[in-house]
């Protein structure tokens, strides 16, 4: 499963479920599983038309996966919203390490990760989304 909302999703591939246009939950978690959905799609339409640009590989063929790297990544449970550390069992992932680029619990970022950037999920989700409409911007 990748999100409690995924219900409202519609089918876009075989193996991973994409939000409806104008997606909207209150779960950061929930949000930042989208966001690096749209990346990852934005990503693979820019490497698309780059790889479609050069001679060599123009007549090339880009073809999906058996299994997407997405599911096991970005994957929550069905029965919380919030994702909790896997080291400190009762703590939400509620910080964003840039340092080591991926959440992180408070005691993990007073830790293992005192000396690093760190940001809180819902800045994090804030710059996300401008990133992405930026990228969304250049594809089009």
């Amino acid at each position: 499963t990748h999100c409690p909302h995924k219900a409202d999703w519609t089918p876009k591939t075989s193996n991973i479920l994409l939000p409806p246009l104008g997606f909207k939950t209150r779960s950061p978690a929930c949000q930042l599983y989208y966001y690096y959905i749209v990346i990852y799609y934005v990503k693979l339409i820019l490497l698309f038309q780059a790889h479609q640009r050069l001679k060599i590989t123009k007549d090339h063929t880009i073809k999906a996966k058996e299994e997407g790297d997405l599911k096991d990544t970005f994957s929550l449970t069905d029965a919380s919203r919030d994702v909790f550390c896997s080291v400190h069992l009762q703590e939400k992932l509620s910080l964003f390490c840039e340092t080591c680029d991926k959440l992180t619990c408070r005691d993990c970022q007073l830790t293992d990760h005192r000396q690093h950037k760190y940001k809180f999920i819902n800045e994090m989700a804030v710059e996300t989304r401008q990133l992405i409409k930026g990228l969304l911007s250049e594809v089009r």
